[in-house]
């Protein structure tokens, strides 16, 4: 068995579980659900032609508005116990009324500029009555809601980096699955959602990082190595290749040096990113991002090689 089918035989294993382990960690668990006549999202609130270019927010409000609910909506669910049954008072369930005053009780900022904003006559040093904070964002909320879901491209809007951050897959999936049954709520047209098909219509699933290679030849004051990363996981590495000390020596040169630059980069950008997955193995992150560049180095040396090379003479023991 010569080197190159080694190689070879190598980088088929690690493409194999590459995608083995996207698979893993891709799959949403949707429970089983028995009930009959479950609402097919997609035939109520069909993506059309018209919705498709309109990807993002088009208000600082909406954004706000959206920033604000995604957190708290992970961990709702209709007919959740909050509070557990007690000897004097029953256990306390999220309903949505519920849910939505709590979060008017919060009293976000672009709730309350919009009160003063539209209600000069409220002094703003006494306390905004709870009913106006109520009724104001619950009003808010169903405007927001129909427009998502009757103006916008939603399935590309929830899958946005910028949308949704890093959270896992299951609790992005929470994001929107809430934002749909709240929706319903708020129109008086509540129903049960199938799971499985508005999973299929929202089409949810991880940002995959990926590799950019920046290279250059003998640039002044330049490493040879430099790695960072934008919020979309885009990871940009620049090379900086002697070239033409590689042609006199043909010594490929070691990022062994580069090592701490390497670790202290990756840590904080693995913290991020491994939030949207269930179980990702920090070290073959690391490893694969490691050959991966490795390869890329080695290819770039050999691409400098010459085609035919004559030695003209050995002076010493090291040539």
């Amino acid at each position: 068995m010569n080197k190159q089918y080694k190689i070879q035989i190598f980088k088929n294993f690690l493409q194999q579980l590459k995608n083995k382990k996207a698979t893993k960690q891709t799959t949403l668990k949707i429970p089983q659900q028995k009930q009959e006549n479950l609402l097919d999202w997609s035939q109520k609130y069909p993506i059309t032609p018209e919705m498709e270019p309109f990807t993002n927010f088009n208000t600082p409000l909406s954004q706000q508005i959206f920033d604000f609910i995604k957190p708290h909506l992970i961990n709702f669910a209709p007919g959740k116990i909050i509070k557990p049954e007690t000897k004097e008072e029953p256990a306390s369930k999220w309903s949505f009324k519920y849910f939505i005053k709590t979060l008017a009780g919060t009293q976000p900022k672009f709730l309350t500029d919009i009160i003063y904003q539209h209600n000069p006559t409220i002094d703003t040093s006494i306390t905004i009555p709870f009913d106006i904070l109520h009724s104001t964002f619950k009003m808010l909320l169903q405007k927001f809601t129909t427009i998502l879901f009757t103006k916008f491209n939603y399935s590309k809007i929830l899958s946005l980096h910028k949308s949704i951050s890093p959270y896992t897959l299951q609790n992005r999936f929470q994001v929107a699955i809430n934002l749909a049954r709240i929706h319903l709520y708020l129109q008086d047209e509540y129903q049960t959602i199938d799971l499985s098909k508005f999973a299929k219509t929202v089409n949810i699933l991880p940002i995959r990082f990926s590799l950019n290679y920046f290279i250059s030849e003998d640039a002044i004051n330049q490493p040879l190595f430099k790695i960072q990363n934008n919020e979309k996981y885009n990871i940009n590495i620049s090379l900086n290749i002697p070239k033409q000390e590689f042609l006199q020596t043909f010594r490929i040169l070691s990022l062994k040096k580069y090592r701490p630059d390497l670790q202290s980069w990756f840590k904080p950008f693995f913290a991020n990113y491994k939030k949207q997955f269930n179980n990702i193995n920090e070290t073959k992150t690391l490893n694969y991002i490691k050959y991966e560049i490795a390869t890329k180095l080695a290819k770039i040396y050999k691409s400098l090689l010459p085609s035919d090379f004559k030695i003209t003479s050995i002076d010493s023991l090291r040539e």
